[in-house]
Formats: structure tokens, sequence, C-alpha cells
């Protein structure tokens, strides 16, 4: 029997049976043979020797407990595991070991045990150590039975679990932290089933609410499919991922549960089991809508400013400093009225009216000076009318570097014609002898002229924004409601009404009441005129009551009066009559009023109604068109009143001539509509500020209402942007009587800035004295930013053309100083007396100046096609850790070459598992980042350290490498830390004139990093030394073929023997294939040359080579089409590529044209070589 072998509860199960064999032995003792009890007894007592080490030394601990708890046994290992010896827990209580806080839990546990007699049992619980220290337990109990059924021990496993309770504990404590990251955060995060429908297993808040669902049960009962905008998609979907294993930012539309369709970018791996069946799809939602619509909006930006200048509204002209016209935007020449050749060379004087050519040389030299002007000045077009330019010129640098002048302009001739036609229909309102008021529809007074207020005894100031209400009495509001009900059925009232003034006087007044609409159509308030007839209703009440007076009264009457009998025949007529018409008064007797209408003018029919109506007691009002003697046809507002002539029964006619006043109403019409429908705002204020009248373009620009304006101050607008002088220049300007032009910055009710072209002047009464102030503006903000942009445009194209000088500067520096060495140590190299050490150092100066210029060259190239957006991408799957191990062999061997650098060391730093990672990206772009950070760290380090490294977080849902250079060289300024990426920077321009360089090789390095996707950011200490970190996203791929292996090392200098072989070098350049003969003469190959494509096809035609060198550059016929014709009859033979331009698209298109491999010039004799005999 292998006790070895025995789990531990058959051990006990043994250790039992030995026990009861020993007992009966002892107990037969007597009764069998004494010698072989002994011996028995002896082998007995081996064995349970083997079984007590056995016991003792099992990696658990295991003791025995009677019923009461007292311990009886207790193997070796357990007792040193808890502190103690054997010794020192026999006859201990157990509960001595346990921990107190798990005390009551375990005397339960055993009090049950016992009680119920449960044969096994489990539990954990904490034991304590003698030296205080706690651990997690689990333990097997077993009940052990004596012959009377009752339990005699209790025996117990116990092992020590603390470290998988710990393990449990931090396992928990990490779901947790995982489950409360992906609730929070901001992306939808779902686990879903495989298949064109699918269905939802997982999701985070953040899905839910993006397809605004309350829960996640709504979403799971649903397909995932119906999330699609179009279910196509989830089949495409779905055959890409199980086609390739995931699907990273696939931009679909997706619609939410109300139906709105959003943006998606989509992200989904496939996890699948052992058997490489799809399980579920795990993946991330993101809403990009905002951002999608962002791009759009940002190229559209990019958009406007390319085309900004020809595109501006207004219009730009650019002089040299002598006034001669250089350029103009086509806005100007629309503007002026020339074509644009016949501007440019021009003198701008010939765009100047007389009255401003005095002013046009001393303009030019205050802005050569440096001072920005802002003025109006009269211009004259090419047709000889003049216009109103407001003009913004100041001091330019133009692109030959010479000092020229800027010059905004906008013509604002219909402003001008604008606010001279309100000036003057201002004066007209103001010097008015009737009273002029413009009332919204509800009554409240908008504007009231002097006249209006002096009759009613306020001042203008008081009646704005009151209701027309307090010019009447209680008594006097039914014919007002009357008079109201007219207008709003037939548009317009005459007729007399009774004010009352604010000192409570009456007086009879005549009004004449119009409805005007605004630039809809649509009604918008009433203009009205009023006249105190105080007088005229005196003489009417006298010529009524005193007939001695009546001739008098009669004749002297400023009206003109008709007397009419019941016919409606004239039967007398007044002075004011004959003056009216021009006829003697004795024609008018027995004539009507027909004989003094104007052909078409009246409808007789309702005059004749109107004379009825008199007759019968009800006095009359309307307007008649009369014609006089002169065939002057003139408006007259007629009155008519039954009265007694001389005993006759009549009617009397009171006439006057309101000519003027229909002018005048029809002016404040004008007027009305002007400011009313004005694309410029207009605001009235008194002398204070106040504000008393806006138009609606007011309210529209500034935000606020009409009723919220009208009595505040105009600092309102104020923003706190507006220097103090501007406005005490303002004030000092209008309060003078003079008019005011300038601008202003101010803030809407919103809180919004923006700025205001004004021009501000004094109203004065017929006595010259102010009484108002009107300004007339124009929101400007547009003109502004297009100025700041043309300025800032201006600036990066001067920031521009400076560092480009450097560039071309330096880039002649880096392109002779290599050619120096080239040129100068191959002339030394046909000096005879040189030694083999000498000539040997001359070729490497001159291969190396070679690499040198080749390096540059490569800059160049790389930015331009950054530039252009032709740099494409090669990807393929590389162990990271080759990559950089060679790189640091290349560059430890530089070091160490360099004298200027034998203070200087290179350290190449990888993580734990370093050497396993892979990476999928384009080798070509990812080795030159390295090379060039690498490279610029060994420049700008004389001594010290330089490393470089990488560390990984593959944890992150966009796991992620991070590379790093570091060195102690010079540092970096902190101001100059952000422009070193920028093309033709270094850190200093002086950095330029003493490390080299084109200050194109961070920029080459940053574009390079964000074509693959990562980003790149630089830490630096001037003295100290700089880090450059830049970092990349991992692809988790599986290395299958084509991966770069840092152990394939390139054999060099091998001597190669082609005997018999033949090679066609089909080359046009002499000196290239003079190279390649001198390389290839001593393989002993037979070499034939060609030096066109059709010569190569002849040649293959006739011949069999083993090999062929196709140059792609050649003359009638490129290398690429000579390769597909020759690949046509002969699929055999070798094609290798050679040519000058070293990009990664030229080696693919080669490759496509059907050649087998690629060599770029200038071409290495070992990488010749190796190619060649790769394939022949």
């Amino acid at each position: 029997m292998d006790y070895n072998k025995m789990t531990k509860q058959q051990l006990f199960t043994e250790l039992d049976k030995l026990q009861c064999r020993i007992d009966k032995l002892e107990e037969n003792s007597n009764k069998q043979n004494i010698a072989d009890t002994k011996l028995i007894f002896e082998v007995l007592k081996k064995r349970e020797a083997q079984y007590i080490d056995l016991y003792d030394n099992a990696p658990d601990m295991f003791y025995s407990v009677k019923p009461d708890g007292t311990i009886i046994s207790v193997n070796k290992f357990g007792a040193e595991y808890l502190g103690y010896l054997k010794e020192g827990l026999i006859g201990k209580p157990v509960w001595v070991v346990v921990y107190k806080d798990d005390l009551s839990k375990v005397r339960k546990r055993i009090s049950e045990i016992i009680n119920k007699k449960i044969e096994r049992s489990e539990l954990d619980f904490r034991k304590v150590r003698k030296d205080g220290s706690v651990i997690n337990v689990h333990e097997r109990t077993q009940l052990v039975f004596n012959n009377k059924g009752e339990i005699h021990e209790m025996r117990i496993i116990c092992r020590d679990i603390t470290d998988r309770k710990l393990a449990q504990e931090a396992t928990k404590a990490e779901v947790e932290k995982y489950r409360t990251l992906t609730n929070n955060l901001n992306v939808g995060l779902f686990r879903s089933t495989p298949g064109t429908k699918g269905w939802f297993i997982e999701v985070n808040p953040a899905l839910i609410k993006m397809f605004g669902y309350k829960n996640k049960e709504e979403l799971f009962s649903i397909n995932v499919s119906d999330l699609y905008m179009n279910p196509d998609d989830r089949a495409k979907f779905d055959k890409t991922i199980q086609k390739k294993g995931f699907v990273k930012n696939q931009e679909l539309q997706l619609k939410k549960k109300n139906g709105t369709v959003f943006i998606g970018s989509v992200s989904t791996v496939v996890v699948k089991d052992k058997t490489g069946k799809a399980i579920y799809y795990d993946g991330i939602v993101e809403d990009i809508t905002e951002r999608k619509e962002a791009e759009l909006a940002i190229r559209e930006k990019e958009e406007q400013y390319r085309t900004l200048f020809n595109i501006a509204p207004g219009g730009i002209m650019l002089e040299d400093s002598n006034g001669t016209i250089i350029d103009a935007n086509p806005a100007y020449c629309k503007t002026v009225g020339y074509e644009y050749d016949e501007l440019i060379g021009k003198k701008v004087h010939i765009l100047a009216h007389s009255e401003s050519l005095a002013r046009v040389d001393k303009n030019i030299k205050q802005i050569l000076d440096g001072k920005i002007l802002k003025h109006i000045e009269k211009s004259v077009r090419k047709d000889g009318s003049f216009s109103y330019m407001e003009l913004r010129e100041s001091r330019i640098i133009l692109p030959d570097r010479k000092v020229g002048i800027i010059c905004v302009a906008d013509d604002i001739t219909g402003r001008k014609i604008r606010e001279e036609k309100l000036r003057r229909l201002s004066s007209v309102v103001e010097q008015s002898s009737e009273g002029l008021a413009l009332t919204d529809l509800d009554g409240f007074v908008l504007f009231i002229n002097n006249a209006f207020a002096l009759m009613h005894g306020y001042t203008p100031k008081e009646l704005l924004g009151k209701h027309l209400s307090i010019f009447h009495t209680h008594e006097q509001m039914p014919a007002v409601k009357a008079a109201n009900q007219q207008i709003k059925e037939s548009g317009s009232f005459s007729g007399e009404i009774w004010h009352v003034r604010k000192d409570g006087s009456v007086f009879p007044s005549l009004m004449q009441n119009t409805l005007f609409n605004d630039e809809t159509g649509n009604p918008a308030g009433i203009i009205g005129t009023i006249r105190d007839i105080t007088e005229i209703k005196k003489t009417e009440e006298d010529l009524k009551n005193s007939e001695e007076s009546y001739k008098g009264l009669f004749n002297n009457a400023t009206d003109a009066i008709y007397i009419q009998d019941t016919e409606g025949r004239f039967v007398d007529v007044n002075e004011g009559a004959v003056k009216m018409y021009g006829y003697p008064r004795e024609y008018f007797i027995g004539k009507t009023p027909e004989f003094l209408s104007a052909p078409g003018k009246n409808n007789m029919e309702e005059i004749i109604k109107y004379v009825q109506k008199a007759f019968a007691g009800e006095p009359q009002r309307f307007e008649f068109w009369g014609i006089d003697k002169n065939g002057r046809v003139f408006p007259k507002e007629v009155r008519l009143n039954n009265g007694i002539y001389f005993g006759q029964e009549v009617v009397i006619a009171f006439a006057q001539d309101i000519t003027e006043r229909k002018k005048a109403e029809e002016e404040i019409r004008k007027l009305s509509r002007s400011v009313e429908q004005s694309p410029t705002i207009v605001e009235i204020t008194n002398l204070d500020g106040n504000i008393e009248y806006v138009n609606p373009k007011f309210c529209e620009i500034t935000g606020y209402s009409y009723d919220e304006v009208i009595g505040k101050n105009s600092r309102i607008l104020k923003s706190g942007k507006t220097p103090e002088e501007t406005y005490t220049t303002l004030w000092e300007t209008i309060t003078s009587g003079k008019e005011w032009h300038g601008e202003f910055r101010n803030m809407k009710k919103n809180g919004e800035i923006y700025w205001e072209s004004a021009y501000i002047f004094p109203l004065k009464n017929d006595k010259g004295e102010i009484t108002h102030f009107i300004a007339m503006k124009e929101d400007i903000t547009a003109r502004k930013k297009m100025e700041q942009d043309l300025i800032n445009a201006k600036e990066k194209a001067e920031e521009s053309d400076k560092l480009k000088s450097a560039f071309l500067a330096n880039m002649s520096h880096e392109i002779r100083t290599p050619m120096n060495a080239i040129i100068g140590f191959s002339q030394l190299l046909s000096d005879y007396q040189l030694t083999e050490d000498e000539r040997e150092h001359y070729i490497s100066l001159i291969q190396n100046s070679g690499n040198d210029l080749l390096n540059l060259i490569d800059d160049i190239i790389d930015i331009s096609k950054i530039e252009a957006g032709q740099l494409k991408v090669f990807k393929s799957q590389y162990f990271l850790d080759n990559i950089l191990s060679e790189i640091y062999d290349s560059y430890n061997e530089f070091v160490k070459t360099k004298k200027d650098k034998t203070g200087l060391k290179l350290k190449y730093n990888k993580p734990d598992g370093g050497e396993k990672v892979v990476i999928y990206t384009d080798i070509d772009r990812f080795k030159q980042i390295i090379r060039n950070l690498i490279s610029n760290a060994i420049k700008f380090t004389d001594f010290g350290l330089v490393e470089f490294g990488f560390s990984t977080d593959f944890n992150k849902k966009n796991p992620q490498i991070q590379f790093y250079v570091r060195d102690t060289g010079i540092g970096i300024p902190k101001e100059k830390l952000e422009i070193i990426f920028e093309s033709f920077r270094q850190a200093n321009i002086s950095d330029t004139k003493i490390y080299g360089g084109t200050g194109l090789g961070l920029t080459i390095t940053k574009k390079m990093v964000e074509i693959l996707g990562g980003r790149i950011w630089v830490k630096s200490t001037p003295g100290q030394g700089s880090t450059f970190y830049f970092i990349i996203p991992y692809n988790p791929v599986n290395i299958s073929a084509g991966y770069y292996d840092k152990n394939n090392k390139k054999t060099t200098s091998k001597i190669y023997n082609w005997k018999n072989k033949k090679i066609l070098i089909v080359e046009d350049n002499d000196q290239s294939f003079l190279f390649f003969k001198s390389v290839l003469k001593k393989t002993q190959i037979l070499m034939k040359r060609a030096i066109s494509g059709n010569e190569a096809i002849e040649l293959c035609k006739k011949n069999d080579f083993d090999l062929i060198l196709m140059d792609i550059q050649l003359p009638e016929m490129d290398g690429c089409t000579a390769t597909r014709q020759i690949k046509q009859f002969n699929k055999n033979v070798s094609i290798i590529a050679q040519t000058a331009y070293a990009m990664s698209d030229e080696k693919e298109r080669c490759l496509e044209a059907g050649c087998d491999d690629y060599i770029s010039k200038p071409v290495s004799v070992d990488n010749l070589l190796e190619l060649i005999n790769r394939y022949i």
C-alpha cells in the first residue's frame, strides 16, 4: 500500500484502523503467543511511526478536539504554523487560536455540530497566531464516535486561505471599479449576440441615454438592427466584423427611440470560444453628430477665408507709398466704376472730389507715419458722378517688403442722402405751426412736435409714451371713440374734436388723422395733425349771433366763406373765396360747387348729400379739390353748417386751402415711413441723452423692445469697451451744434458686444436752439471682423515671409556644406601622395556628406507631400523591440565615431515583455519619427545621456504605446515649446547657425505621428535637457508573415561569382551605368545595357536574361510600362526597379507594375549585391 498517494481523509481512516488493531492485540496478548504478539506489535509500531511522520509534516494543519473544545492532538506543521510547539497547544481550549471577532460564530457552529451530530462539515473563519497576526482558514470537521455511538472526538483539517481571500476581495473591488467606470463613461458600451439582427446582452447607462430609452430592459427587447437607419448597414457591418474580427471607428447613421437620426462612431470586436466560434460582440458607440457638424463648419470657414479678399462686400484697395493703386477687389472696382485694369497703376488722386483733393497727400503722409485714419470723403466715379466714401486706412508691408497702404472703403452715399432727408423732414416737422403727432394703434404717443405740445401746455418729453386720453375730458370721450372707430373702418378721420390742456382749460380743434402701414402693408400706427380753431369757432358763433357785424366778419375772415341756398347754388361769397379762386364775387352767384370742382377729383353725389345733411342741422366736414381761374388744382377743407341769411335758410360753408398742410402731412408720412423702414438705426434723445424715439431697426439689433428703452438713457448700451475720451468728444461736438462721426463698441441686451458706426447731429427749432439729438447708426460688427481677419492674414503672411527667408538661407547653407565636402575631398583624392588611411578617410567624408545631402532632400520631399496631402501610409506588423534595437545599434556606433560627442552615451529602455510587443504600422514612417527625434537629441547634446524607449498601456478602452526620447542637452525655453513643431522653426533662429538643419525635422515628425493616428508633445527645462513623447494606437495582431526580424541581418562584403549569368541594365544615365558596371565587374556577370524602355523590350525578346535592373524614369517609355510588357512574354525573368524617387507609394507602383523588388538611389553597393544575389 502506497501511503504517499493517499488523501488526508484516507490517512485518517487508516490511522483509526491501526489503532483498533493495536487495541485488539493488547486485549488478546494474554491469549496468544507472547513472542508473536511482540513481533506483530513491533511491525505495527513501525507503521505507526510512518503515519505519525506523514501526519506531522503534512502541508495542512491537523488536530483533534474533545467535545468540550480541548485540543488533544495537533500535527507539528499545524502547531508551528500558528507559532506554537505541539506541547504548547495540547490541553488548551481550541478558542485560544480563534480570532475574537469570529469566536461566537465558531462556538455556535461547534455546538450545532455536536448537538445535531453532523458527521462532516466545513467552515471559513479567522485564526490568530501566537504573534497576534490573523489568517483566514477553511476547516473541515469529521466526528469520531465510540462503540456506544457517543461523540469521542472531532478531527479537523485546517488550510490557510488568506491569499485566496485577499485575491477574492481584490477581484471584487476590481470588478466594482470597472462597473463604476463603465457606468460613468460618456460613450456607449455594449455586448450583443452576433448576426445581422443581434440582441443586446449588456449595455451601460450612456448607451441607453444615447438611444433615448428608459432602461436596459427596453433596449433588450429590440433587435440591434432596428437601431440602424438603413438596415442594410447592419448586414454590411456584420459581414465586415465576421471577416476581420473587428470594426474600428465605422461611422453609421443610427436612430433613437423617437426616430431622431444621429451619426455614431462604432468600434466592435468579436469574442470567440475555444473552437473559434463567435459567441458575442463587444463594442463602443460614440455620438459624433456635433463633431461632424463642427468639421463641416470648419471646412466652410476655411473656404470663406481663402476667398475673403475677393468676396468681401466692402471695397478694399492697396496703394504704394506714392499713392499709386497696386491692387483692388471687385467690390472696390464696382464702387468707383472702373475696371480692374483701368485702376492698377493710377494715382488715388483720380478718385478724389475737388473738395477732398487737397487732403489726399496729407492723408498719405499721416498713414505712412503710422496713423490709422477713419474719415468720410467725397469721391468721383469714372462716369463723373460723385459718392460719399467712408474710408479706413492704415499702413501695411507689401509683398515686396515695401511700405504701402490698405484702404477699406464703404459707399455711404445712400446713408448720407437719408441723413440729409431726415434732417430736412425733421426740420419741417419741428418748425410746422400745426401740431403733429405719431401714435401706435393703441393710442400711445411715439412722436410729437413742439407745436402739438405747446398747444396743450406740455413739453414733448412729458408726452412721449403717454396715452391720447390725457388730452380729453370724460365728456369728450364719446366723440373721440367715434373718431377712432371711423379711423379703423375707413383709415382716416377729419373733424372737430374738443381737447383739454394741462391746466384743465378746453379748446376746439380741427383733427386730421390717417393710418400708416409698415413695410408689410399692415397698419402700424396713426399720423395726426391738429389745429386750434378757437378763433374760427368764435367767428362762426359771432356770425350766428350778430347780423350787425356780419359783413365785417364775413369779408375779413381768413377762411373762404360760401352761402348756399336749398338748391345748392351760391348766394354769396366772401373775399376769401374770391382770393382762393381768382374770380370776382358776382361770378360765383347762382353757380353750384360743381363749377369749382377739379375734374375727376370729387364725388359730386357725395357733396350733395353733405349739403342736405347740413340743412338738416348736421354739421359736415370734408375735403374738396378745386380748380382756380389759372387752372391750379388744390385741396381745401370744407365745413358746412346750417344758418339764416337775411331770413333765408341757407348752408354756410367755411373753406381753407390745405395745400401746405397736405404737403406737410405727406412729408410726415414719408418721414415716418423712411424712419420706420430704414435699414439704419435711428435714435432720438432729449438734451440729457434720454431716449424719446427708436425705430424698429434699433430693436432688431440691440434686442431691446421699444417700451424697454423709451425714457432710458443711451448709456444702457455702454459696454465699457469704448474709451471715455470718445464720449467726451461726442458731447463736446454735438452740444456745440456740430455733427459727430465715430464708432462705438456697444452691448446688446443679451450681453453680446457689437460695433456701431454712428452719425449724430443736433436738431434745432426755428430759433436756432437745440431741442433734440438724432443718431443714425449702423451695425458694422461683420465689417470689423473682416478688417481684423485681413490684419491677421497680413501679419501671418509677413511672419511666413520671415520664416521662409530664414529657411532659404538655411537651405543654402545645408546644401553648400555637404557639397563643399563632396567637391573638395573629391579633388583631394586625385593627389597621388595621399596615404591609404587619408584616402579612406576622405572617401568616408564624401559618403557622409552625400548622406547628409540625401537626408536634406528627403525632408523637403516629405514636407511637400505632407502639405499636399499626398503622403500615403503602408502598414504591416513588426516586432517593436527588433526595430528599436537596430536603431540603437546604428546610432550607438555613430556616436562612438563622433569626436565631438566623446562624453555622450546612448541608452535604450524597454518594459518587461517588450520583446513580444508587435505593432501594426508603416515601418518607414515609424523609423523616420524615432530617428528624427534621436538625431535631434544628439545634435543638441554634447555630453551626458540620450535615452529612448517605450511603455505600454493595454488596459484602456483605447490601448496605446507611448514612446520617449530624452536628452541632457541645451533644453528649450518655455515660450518656444509650441512653435518648435512649426515649419522652418527651431527653438531660436540662431540655433540654425550653430547646429545646422532646415527647421523641418520636428514639423515632419509631428505630421507623421498624426498620420499614424497619434500625437506628440515635449517637456523641457533650459540647460537641463528635453524629453519628447509620442503615442500611437496599439492594434493587437498575430504575427504570421512579413514581420521585421532584427536577427535577419544582411551580410556585407561578400565575394559573389555569377559567371555565365546574364543581366540587362536599363539605365539612360551614363554615370549611373558606369557605377553599376564597376560594381558588377568583379562578379564576372555578363552585362548588356539598354537606354530606353523600347530598347529593353527588344533586347529581352532576343536574349534570355537572368535578371533585369530597370530604371523607372526613362525616355520614350517609362520603366513601369516596359516591365508590364516584358512580363507579358517572359513571366519568369526577375526585374528589380531602381529609382531616385524614394517614396513608399513609388515602391508600391513598381511592384504593381510587375517588378519583383525595388532599390532606391543612391544605391548602396552591399545592398545592391545582396539583392541581386537573392534573385539571380
